[in-house]
């Protein structure tokens, strides 16, 4: 089987969750071709998304969220004016040959411009018959995966978030709720005290680990103190 999996560079979290499908499908055998969209047919905005992405939740983060809710909240972004419509139909046609060349068995899209991208060819009747499963890697139901209706299943984190995406517009019958694909290297148990001593650290010592996404923007300080 022929999977290609198409990311986005905007933070790693979407490369991050490439790389975990592509290892688990190659280890059954699969083969998988991995590709940064956006980096491989438009360096320009590739960059823009990129940098402005880091830009805007590390010194901008209030102004950030205020539009992240702003486009939650609309209905549809589905426009042919919509902003994403106006960079998509035209890089359309260059990501179309990418697919050929690779002419894959099953596309998978871990980020929704990707699935777009890909929507946008399937509209034009471009890769019907090559089923596409969009991922969704956050625990809610980002903006704009109401929209892309060509594509064939979209992936969540839990079944608790069928509820929001249905609400959102997304038929039930395309929802799979099998949570955020991460590496096996997570399901590895380590001791306290090798921990400790991996890291170099008193196993004597309170410890407190926080993770975050974002490359862990935000106000640290005040997430520990409330949690």
């Amino acid at each position: 089987m022929r999977v290609l999996i198409l990311s986005i560079t905007a933070g790693q979290g979407h490369h991050a969750a490439a790389k975990s499908i592509s290892d688990a499908i190659t280890a059954k055998g699969g083969d998988v071709q991995t590709v940064d969209v956006y980096r491989r047919i438009n360096r320009l905005l590739y960059g823009s998304i990129n940098k402005g992405y880091l830009l805007s939740t590390k010194y901008t983060p209030a102004a950030y969220r205020r539009i992240y809710n702003m486009m939650e909240k609309k209905e549809s972004q589905a426009t042919k004016y919509s902003l994403q419509s106006l960079i998509n139909v035209p890089l359309a046609y260059r990501f179309e040959k990418i697919i050929e060349d690779y002419d894959p068995d099953v596309m998978i899209c871990t980020h929704i411009f990707a699935a777009q991208l890909v929507n946008e060819l399937k509209r034009r009747n471009k890769f019907a018959d090559v089923p596409t499963v969009g991922i969704v890697t956050d625990y809610t139901i980002h903006p704009f995966w109401e929209d892309v209706t060509y594509i064939e299943y979209i992936e969540i984190a839990s079944e608790l978030l069928t509820y929001k995406a249905t609400t959102r517009g997304i038929d039930a019958g395309r929802i799979c709720p099998f949570g955020i694909p991460v590496s096996e290297k997570f399901s590895v148990r380590v001791s306290r005290a090798e921990a400790c001593e991996i890291l170099d650290i008193s196993p004597d010592m309170r410890t407190v680990l926080v993770m975050a996404g974002s490359m862990g923007y935000g106000n640290m300080p005040t997430i520990i103190a409330d949690t």
